[in-house]
């Protein structure tokens, strides 16, 4: 993962090739646990559940594989289009929580990249 000064994600260049629909599934992980971790962190504090790094990533991948259900995609091998709709459900929860819009916008623009070079 690559983030810059302000903590915005970036997907890594060697990722910017021919990308599987798994591969996509995980970058969109990243990026989604990039812009999101303060929101886990502090929903599982007030839950009073372990807020640590790995139960804040269960917790990312748990959103995404319940979104990519809700748009009919698998997780094991994730369209584009699934993803695609998937994004931008993760983005209006993400504004329902408080995210700023200039972090959703980058964030989805550059996850964009990542499905520009996936596999069709």
């Amino acid at each position: 993962m690559a983030t810059d000064e302000f903590g915005h994600w970036r997907p890594p260049l060697a990722d910017l090739h021919t990308v599987s629909g798994t591969r996509a599934r995980d970058l969109l992980a990243e990026c989604f646990y990039c812009a999101q971790q303060q929101t886990f962190v502090r929903i599982k504090q007030r839950m009073g559940t372990s807020w640590d790094e790995d139960a804040v990533r269960k917790s990312v991948s748990g959103a995404i594989r319940a979104t990519l259900g809700e748009v009919g995609g698998a997780w094991d091998d994730p369209g584009k289009a699934d993803l695609i709709a998937a994004v931008e459900i993760l983005a209006r929860r993400a504004k329902s929580w408080g995210t700023p819009e200039d972090i959703i916008a980058s964030h989805k623009a550059q996850f964009m990249r990542v499905l520009d070079a996936m596999e069709e």
